[in-house]
């Protein structure tokens, strides 16, 4: 019942920061270890295998892949051009104190 709640926004919990990311997975983990009535000792890693239920990283991966793989096939060029990274040049000091 949760996870299509945090699936709904998942391209933003992509940028967010890794702390945040970490806050889903927790809560997470605390509702597979409660279905599961798994002890006090089992890993959580064993518990995602077991029920081949994948992390909250893992979803991220693989919809960002999912994405990516979707603008890469995109008939619109400019779609298909989000995908290169744009050159920025740091400015540095003495570039600002030439001008």
């Amino acid at each position: 019942m949760l996870k299509p709640i945090w699936l709904y926004g998942i391209q933003l919990w992509g940028i967010c920061s890794k702390s945040n990311m970490m806050r889903i997975q927790r809560v997470q983990n605390k509702i597979l270890r409660v279905i599961t009535d798994a002890p006090w000792f089992a890993r959580n890693d064993e518990i995602h295998q077991y029920l081949e239920m994948p992390t909250v990283f893992e979803e991220i991966g693989r919809f960002c892949k999912k994405h990516k793989e979707r603008l890469a096939k995109h008939p619109n060029h400019l779609a298909s051009s989000l995908l290169v990274a744009p050159r920025v040049k740091r400015l540095k000091r003495a570039d600002v104190l030439d001008n």
